[in-house]
């Protein structure tokens, strides 16, 4: 919506662009294969193959991730970056719990949602935000910050929860 503004002519340009997403569309692929193989899971060398690439996939991005990374944004908007980091590792996880713990979910599926609601900001969301218009180098860094900082929240959630 940044690039296209917040208006209906920008909303209706954004949900054109979003059937044509490639993390989108492989994703749907995914799902796709998965209905297919009925719960048998892609065997031979087709599943060979997607293993491999999926095994290398999260490491190449984040190092894609890094190298974009503009070290002056986290010099110029430090207040910007933490807030995304308190809200995404901290805020984000705590409400959940909260709306967990107030309908009474079942604890052990509270705590697995806690825990992922407490993990780094999406290795998507940089290229996402790229075709989408968004702040690329800001989402950059948000991935960065967040991925670092995990470590830290991930084990003070799980003290929180155990």
């Amino acid at each position: 919506l940044p690039q296209h503004g917040l208006t209906r002519h920008g909303l209706n340009k954004v949900l054109r662009e979003l059937p044509r997403n490639p993390l989108i569309l492989a994703s749907l692929a995914g799902v796709a294969m998965s209905l297919g193989a009925a719960g048998q899971g892609l065997g031979g060398a087709t599943g060979a193959v997607i293993l491999l690439l999926a095994g290398a996939a999260t490491p190449l991005a984040l190092l894609a991730t890094g190298a974009e990374l503009d070290l002056r944004l986290l010099i110029s908007r430090p207040g910007l970056l933490m807030m995304a980091c308190v809200g995404k590792l901290l805020l984000l996880p705590g409400l959940t719990w909260v709306l967990g713990w107030w309908i009474g979910a079942d604890p052990v599926a509270l705590a697995a949602a806690v825990v992922l609601m407490a993990c780094p900001a999406a290795v998507a969301s940089g290229p996402m935000a790229r075709q989408l218009g968004g702040d690329e180098a800001l989402a950059a860094a948000i991935i960065v910050a967040t991925t670092i900082m995990a470590p830290l929240t991930l084990v003070l959630w799980l003290m929180l929860l155990t």
